[in-house]
């Protein structure tokens, strides 16, 4: 039997950054499927700590 994950819907660009911050995003990724919208998406993409671009996500 498939076991089916529980959805998750990001609507805060803050949050998955302060996810990846804290080392939580890839704990959170695991237990839930999680979706961003296009806008969140964008914006976290772009996100940069110290001049440096922090995040990739794939698609």
């Amino acid at each position: 039997m498939k076991k089916t994950m529980r959805k998750l819907l990001l609507l805060d660009a803050d949050v998955v950054i302060d996810l990846h911050t804290l080392g939580l995003f890839g704990k959170i990724n695991k237990a839930y499927d999680v979706c961003l919208t296009r806008s969140v998406f964008e914006e976290v993409r772009y996100y940069k700590k110290g001049g440096a671009k922090s995040m990739s996500f794939k698609m």
